[in-house]
């Protein structure tokens, strides 16, 4: 369930790096699949990190056999685990992550082994409980510029609309706030409409005193070019074909 719970997304950009290793370390050859040589050689892999990690001296070729023994028959009770849990776990311990507060010692022993294996697994049923608790969303397609580009069209024929129906009430035209620099930009980007260059000089003239902040008044612009341009097609009465053409209502 953990696992058909995560990898049906995509998108785990939610999550934190640690949350993020511990699920996708689920996803490897689990211990219990292992032959006796790559049980071998993991027991092994573990002691020669721990031995570059902590700066430990090297064992008698007796004791580290005997070591190697041991660690496989412990790394064989965690059967349940993937190889990239047994490290991940072997890479927190050397690294203190479960010491006690105040206790810098680390110490690497099959016995200390087990232990951060063990407290691994405590902390996956937490981090999995934080995974179910999260929407994990799959990402969204990157809008096309078509996609765009209609958007933006029907967009410039609504406000068109909602200015006409003012007109006609005589009443006050709300604009949404925010976003009218933005639909300026897809109007110019897509070759529909751009503000000649003796009414931009106007507008940025009239709103200059108003803004302190550069971008400020390069979005205010731009908005106020997004607004002129709604209301040309008002006064035309016109409205924008599928192909962003200026085309008079019928």
């Amino acid at each position: 369930m953990e696992l058909s719970l995560i990898h049906t997304s995509s998108n785990l950009s939610s999550l934190s790096r640690y949350e993020k290793d511990v699920v996708e370390a689920q996803t490897t050859l689990k211990v219990s699949s292992l032959t006796e040589q790559d049980l071998m050689s993991l027991a092994m892999r573990a002691i020669s990190l721990a031995k570059i990690k902590l700066g430990s001296k090297p064992l008698p070729d007796n004791e580290h056999k005997a070591l190697v023994l041991v660690l496989m028959e412990d790394i064989k009770s965690f059967g349940q685990l993937s190889v990239d849990e047994i490290n991940l776990a072997l890479k927190r311990g050397l690294n203190g992550d479960y010491n006690a507060e105040g206790n810098d010692v680390i110490f690497f022993s099959p016995s200390n082994f087990v232990q951060w294996v063990k407290k691994f697994m405590e902390q996956k049923k937490e981090v999995m409980k934080i995974v179910r608790q999260k929407e994990v969303e799959p990402a969204k397609p990157i809008p096309s510029d078509s996609d765009l580009k209609m958007a933006a069209i029907n967009s410039a024929n609504m406000y068109a609309q909602e200015m006409m129906r003012c007109q006609e009430r005589s009443i006050k035209m709300n604009w949404i706030a925010g976003g009218l620099h933005v639909l300026y930009d897809y109007i110019v980007q897509f070759g529909i409409y751009e503000a000649s260059a003796e009414d931009k000089k106007r507008i940025y003239s009239t709103l200059l005193p108003k803004f302190q902040d550069k971008n400020q008044l390069i979005m205010a612009c731009k908005a106020q070019c997004y607004r002129e341009f709604i209301e040309n097609l008002v006064d035309f009465k016109a409205y924008l074909t599928e192909t962003g053409e200026i085309k008079p209502c019928e």
